[in-house]
């Protein structure tokens, strides 16, 4: 027989798949399964949980020989690596919440994400009187732009800072993208682009990239994805909005955004027409928007808007779309 123990926080009892949260022991003698677990290596400790159980010393107390001796689960474990990994991210994190700033957004990437300036970087004249110079002088005979080279690109009358990608030398093209406001373009004529000063190319780019935390894209497919981007375009293009940076990684910084003339969240308008969703597993420092988008979420689920339209989407249909994502 087994004495089961459901935690008393009411949001520990059953998550959202139904799935009952508890602790188990043997009755005679009493003795906490999970320890048991623990100490053969056939588990780890999920501190939040534990903590909030009352049960985190005694389970960690169990997990430790384990861990030691690398049994299991622990077979590849390596403490120092593990410690590097922890100062790293907290080092991530610290600078990430030390970039908060008003932002001006230049450029849609998707539903989701986006490029945007530093509101007053004073970067910004120093780019604009560099490329000004640039009128009227002559393209020097050996200028050969290749990839990766930060030239001048002309567009609509005005001088531009690009990075070179890829090159067509038979077509005598290539594709450029302004990184100063993160669009690209395609088919640029190679013989149209002029030197920059060292100076003005070593100058940081003005944009960077953003994402809007908590939420990913619909399922790929789903048909969801232009009228998402128009949505996410009308809502913040073109405007200045305060960002709140909780986390930065290699696809950008992750942000919530606000303006004084919107009380809803920019992720909240989008969840509700059921143009994007939440995640299921963002970083640690996100977790908390779950639970103020969630309500934004479950409008759209209940109207059948947008990606909801045939009703939630499965784990199976969720999983099929991150193998497609990689």
């Amino acid at each position: 027989n087994v004495i089961i123990e459901i935690p008393k926080d009411d949001n520990r009892v059953v998550d959202r798949q139904g799935t009952f949260s508890a602790y188990v022991w043997t009755e005679k003698p009493k003795r906490s399964v999970a320890c048991a677990l623990l100490e053969q290596g056939l588990g780890k400790v999920f501190t939040r949980s534990a903590r909030a159980g009352g049960y985190y010393d005694q389970l960690n107390s169990a997990q430790e020989p384990a861990k030691a001796m690398r049994l299991r689960v622990w077979e590849d474990f390596d403490e120092e690596e593990k410690n590097r990994k922890a100062k790293r991210d907290a080092q991530r994190k610290k600078e990430a919440k030390e970039k908060n700033q008003k932002i001006s957004v230049t450029e849609i990437v998707d539903t989701v994400s986006f490029f945007a300036q530093s509101v007053g970087d004073k970067n910004i004249e120093a780019v604009k009187s560099g490329l000004s110079a640039i009128e009227g002088t002559s393209r020097p005979a050996d200028f050969a732009p290749e990839f990766g080279d930060i030239v001048a690109c002309k567009f609509d009358g005005a001088w531009y800072r690009v990075c070179v990608d890829e090159t067509d030398d038979d077509m005598g093209t290539c594709d450029v993208e302004y990184i100063d406001y993160g669009n690209k373009e395609h088919g640029v004529e190679l013989n149209s682009l002029m030197p920059l000063t060292d100076d003005l190319k070593n100058i940081p780019r003005l944009s960077k990239k953003y994402v809007l935390a908590a939420v990913q894209m619909p399922p790929e497919g789903s048909g969801w994805e232009d009228e998402g981007y128009n949505k996410v375009g009308n809502l913040i293009f073109q405007k200045e909005w305060d960002a709140e940076v909780l986390l930065q990684d290699k696809s950008g910084y992750h942000v919530t955004i606000k303006s004084d003339e919107k009380s809803t969240p920019v992720q909240g308008e989008l969840l509700k027409e059921g143009l994007c969703r939440l995640q299921k597993k963002p970083d640690y420092s996100m977790k908390f928007l779950l639970k103020q988008y969630r309500k934004y979420q479950d409008e759209g689920i209940k109207n059948r808007m947008g990606c909801w339209e045939y009703g939630e989407i499965s784990d199976e249909e969720d999983e099929d779309d991150r193998r497609r994502r990689r």
